[in-house]
């Protein structure tokens, strides 16, 4: 009868202090360049592979606001002001300084990751070239 008290006692134990490691699942974002976004990570290549490497200063933001007023960061198309979606994976943001004044970046969103990736699409770029952001 002891020993039997021992196992329950023992088993009510375990099971209470057990913690379960699973990280909780981030909500999905919409699929949409909208909103305000962490400028996290570039990828940079030198001709070989290449690797992300995290922005600095870190906890620098961009805002696409849906009246296509652009807010850069720091580091990030400093000086432009506006944006315009050019189709469903292309965007222009503006001023810049390149010779049409604009620059055309291609866009993926991760809606599970909550990321976006973006890549100019007006130059080609031999040492990679991609931002990502994060919401």
């Amino acid at each position: 009868m002891n020993t039997r008290n021992v196992m329950v006692f023992f088993l009510l134990f375990v099971t209470a202090c057990s913690r379960d490691l699973t990280p909780t699942p981030l909500e999905p974002i919409e699929n949409t360049i909208t909103g305000e976004w962490v400028f996290a990570e570039r990828y940079v290549s030198s001709g070989g592979p290449g690797q992300w490497y995290a922005v600095t200063p870190p906890n620098q933001h961009v805002t696409f606001n849906t009246d296509g007023t652009f807010i850069p960061s720091e580091s990030f198309l400093d000086g432009a002001t506006n944006y315009a979606l050019v189709d469903s994976v292309t965007v222009k943001i503006w001023p810049a300084t390149t010779t049409s004044g604009f620059r055309l970046m291609r866009f993926r969103i991760d809606t599970a990751m909550r990321e976006m990736e973006l890549d100019p699409a007006d130059l080609f770029c031999i040492e990679g070239c991609t931002f990502k952001f994060r919401k």
